[in-house]
């Protein structure tokens, strides 16, 4: 099967070693051709470089603006979004899903 061409690839690495931030690094600039996009966007794992890396995310996705525009959601709403569309391989008691 062929790779759709509208395909985005975002990879935020938080704490990775040398040799996966590599490898996402890699799958990321496969994707980083073409009408393709895509990129990697590494974290110390702090809070102020995860919050970082992801307002790196936010500034490269463009339907980021009409978030903003719907205002803030509320936890049970991002926790219901989550349910609704996390894969099947995630555990309902994973690190994700725990409320706290």
């Amino acid at each position: 099967m062929a790779t759709p061409t509208n395909l985005h690839v975002i990879s935020v690495g938080i704490n990775l070693c040398t040799a996966y931030e590599a490898n996402l690094r890699d799958l990321c600039q496969k994707y980083g051709i073409r009408d393709t996009k895509g990129f990697f966007v590494r974290s110390d794992g702090t809070t102020a470089g995860m919050d970082n890396a992801f307002e790196v995310v936010k500034s490269r996705i463009p339907v980021s603006k009409t978030f903003d525009l719907d205002g803030e959601m509320s936890d049970d709403d991002c926790r219901q979004y989550m349910t609704q569309y996390l894969p099947s391989f995630v555990l309902p008691n994973d690190m994700i899903s725990v409320r706290r």
